[in-house]
């Protein structure tokens, strides 16, 4: 109860003056009821992705609008992170605008060489 009483302050904090937070929940992998119950309890929002880059990442909104629950997985699938973001939109969701100039160099390279 003491993390879903950060989450409601949190969340109370972004919606009055705009102030994010973050919650580590890596200490709850040693409590997988207490884990399941906050999980419950949050429920599932609308959205959820799923992020591939150096590993999988979930990322879920809960029930509560700007209340994240995202989880980290290595490369053989085992969680090793887990996290609330309490924020409009998760870091992890934000693309790179310093990647664009790459990225249209790559797919004008394509777009030459006929691949689609």
């Amino acid at each position: 109860m003491a993390i879903f009483s950060e989450v409601k302050t949190s969340a109370l904090r972004l919606a009055e003056q705009g102030i994010t937070h973050s919650i580590d929940l890596r200490f709850l992998q040693s409590m997988p009821d207490e884990r399941a119950a906050l999980t419950a309890l949050l429920g599932r929002g609308e959205v959820s992705a799923e992020v591939n880059s150096i590993g999988r990442s979930q990322v879920q909104e809960t029930a509560i609008a700007c209340v994240w629950l995202i989880r980290h997985f290595n490369s053989e699938a085992e969680m090793v992170g887990e996290l609330i973001e309490i924020t409009d939109i998760p870091e992890i969701l934000v693309s790179d605008r310093q990647a664009v100039a790459h990225c249209l160099k790559v797919l004008n390279a394509s777009a030459l060489h006929g691949i689609n």
